[in-house]
């Protein structure tokens, strides 16, 4: 069997263990996902030289993984023909085991398998610009870090040299553009440098880490220096995102020079020291020591080259293990770090992404507001509606907002949430419905579009049905008609909202 048939016969597996219920037209009695179908852009290597080529080609997703997920692993095993070559590696390269793939505030971070270390540098290079083309074609992706395993991978064969956050790349000619970064690159390293870097941030009450990528210059050579240089990045406010507490000069509490040491892996650690004082500093700041040190880790080992792990001492007392508190999966559960190491794929749980909620103003307008959520749940509709219940939190984008939802409402009077190509299904219970009774026509209409509107933002989602205990009545309250179905309004968000 060829690999194009293999795709073929993967999407129809994918389709057969999904609900049946997810392709019924009838109202949902729980949450299920569904599939649906998109055109997408895929760069390859082109068949005739070095030079990079597309090829647009509609693929079926399903709404239980990330889009850009899904869209990695057909590149991957895109097939070659006559007008393009396959990837680098030849299919062996494939996503990690562990955690494969996350996206935090535009920045995807990639972790491949061990296969991607075996690559020369130029394949590495092709290989990873590709991916970052492909991914930002598809709208949510700004730049991407490669990881191999967890740990970033020199740019060159030679030198240990960062390769940063790549960005999406307009030339054709990728071997020449490698050919002039590793140029530009191997001179500067000795000196000083320029590269797009992730730098992880803590969110305001410990919720998580947040990413965003921007340029650092870096003055000195040499890993150490660079470790400074990042923890001086990290101190500095971010240029773009918000929910950001102030925080602390890091590297005014080191007790003494950043160093690097060997593990038994062919990899290093980062040692970090910090006096004590540092705790007291967190403390004033609002930031709490495991998303510190989980965007402290994520920032170092997503740029240093074969660096997977940081030791981290505080005082005298050398950091073994944690009990995070925050929205994430294993809070207040103790983490323990095996050899006092912490690595990447410990803190993956950490990184949050924003997403659009609409809620209404003093005036009742409807607002856009941004609020930071587990990236691993930021395209579930489900959480998405549970937060428009919920209402507004002092840590959104916009401040003295108010829910369009009535305060009664809660996830249990919703009956179930399911997905059919493009469109969100929301079966509401009679005693959400009983709780808008005294809705005015403008209550009733702020109510249907905060909620459409904000489901419209997923990538799927291009219609939402309401229904009422399974059924869609003429009117939901007053005059909003329930057949049939919404699409997005945007006349009804305030301006500048």
């Amino acid at each position: 069997m060829n690999k194009r048939a293999e795709l073929a016969l993967w999407a129809v597996l994918l389709a057969a263990v999904l609900p049946l219920t997810a392709f019924a037209s009838s109202a949902p009695t729980e949450y299920y996902d569904g599939n649906y179908d998109r055109e997408v852009t895929f760069s390859l290597p082109s068949a005739y030289d070095g030079e990079i080529t597309e090829v647009t080609e509609k693929i079926r997703f399903s709404t239980a993984f990330s889009p850009e997920e899904t869209v990695l692993r057909h590149l991957l095993e895109y097939p070659a023909d006559s007008e393009h070559r396959s990837l680098p590696g030849d299919g062996v390269v494939q996503l990690s085991e562990d955690v494969s793939f996350i996206r935090s505030c535009g920045t995807a971070t990639v972790n491949f398998n061990s296969a991607y270390a075996d690559l020369d540098a130029a394949g590495r290079y092709l290989l990873a610009q590709c991916v970052t083309n492909t991914l930002c074609a598809l709208g949510r992706v700004s730049s991407v870090v490669i990881l191999c395993e967890g740990r970033a991978v020199s740019l060159s064969d030679q030198e240990e040299i960062p390769a940063g956050a790549y960005r999406q790349s307009s030339s054709d000619d990728l071997p020449l553009v490698q050919a002039q970064l590793m140029a530009r690159r191997s001179e500067e390293t000795a000196l000083r440098y320029s590269a797009d870097t992730a730098i992880f941030y803590p969110a305001q009450a410990g919720r998580g880490i947040l990413c965003e990528t921007r340029s650092v210059s870096f003055p000195e050579p040499g890993a150490e220096a660079a470790v400074q240089t990042l923890l001086e990045a990290m101190s500095a406010p971010p240029a773009r995102l918000r929910d950001i507490p102030e925080m602390p000069g890091l590297t005014e509490y080191l007790t003494d020079t950043p160093a690097l040491q060997p593990l038994d892996d062919d990899t290093q650690a980062v040692v970090l020291r910090f006096s004590e004082e540092l705790n007291r500093q967190m403390s004033a700041h609002g930031i709490l020591r495991s998303v510190l040190l989980g965007a402290i880790t994520s920032t170092l080992t997503s740029f240093l080259p074969d660096t997977s792990a940081v030791i981290c001492y505080i005082g005298d007392e050398r950091i073994g293990s944690l009990v995070p508190v925050g929205l994430y999966n294993g809070a207040n559960e103790s983490k323990v770090f095996e050899n006092g190491l912490m690595r990447w794929g410990d803190f993956t749980h950490f990184q949050l992404d924003e997403c659009l909620l609409y809620f209404l103003n003093d005036q009742d307008k409807m607002t856009e507001s941004v609020r930071a959520l587990p990236a691993s749940w930021a395209d579930s509709p489900e959480y998405l509606l549970q937060a428009l219940l919920e209402g507004p939190s002092y840590y959104d984008s916009v401040s003295d907002l108010h829910a369009a939802a009535p305060a009664e409402a809660a996830m249990n009077q919703i009956l179930g949430i399911g997905t059919r190509q493009n469109t969100c299904m929301v079966n509401l219970s009679g005693e959400f419905l009983a709780n808008c009774v005294d809705f005015t026509p403008a209550q009733e209409r702020n109510l249907v579009y905060t909620l459409v509107n904000t489901l419209t933002n997923l990538p799927w989602c291009r219609r939402v049905e309401l229904y009422i205990d399974g059924e869609q009545p003429d009117v939901l309250i007053n005059e909003i008609a329930l057949p049939g179905g919404f699409m997005r309004n945007a006349d009804y968000i305030a301006a500048g909202g």
